[in-house]
């Protein structure tokens, strides 16, 4: 529900804050555990068939210039140009 949504977002915010205090070479470093995290939620929610929920995060990463590719060792991701 709403609660976890918001665990989630905060335990995401938390991770990038890390980062930044650790000051990572590129922006690739820097969002990987956030990129992480949103698609192992995405891969769990296309494990219970929650293909809404699942298309939400590839949408919301695509807005931002990150893409999903799905493949048969899990989902990748990359920055578009």
């Amino acid at each position: 529900g709403t609660g976890a949504a918001r665990e989630i977002f905060r335990e995401l915010l938390a991770s990038l804050g890390m980062h930044f205090v650790n000051r990572p070479p590129n922006r690739e470093s820097c969002l990987q555990p956030v990129v992480e995290a949103l698609l192992a939620l995405r891969a769990r929610f296309r494990s219970q068939k929650k293909w809404d929920e699942a298309d939400a995060i590839r949408n919301c990463l695509a807005q931002t210039g990150i893409y999903i590719e799905d493949t048969a060792q899990g989902a990748d991701w990359h920055f578009g140009s």
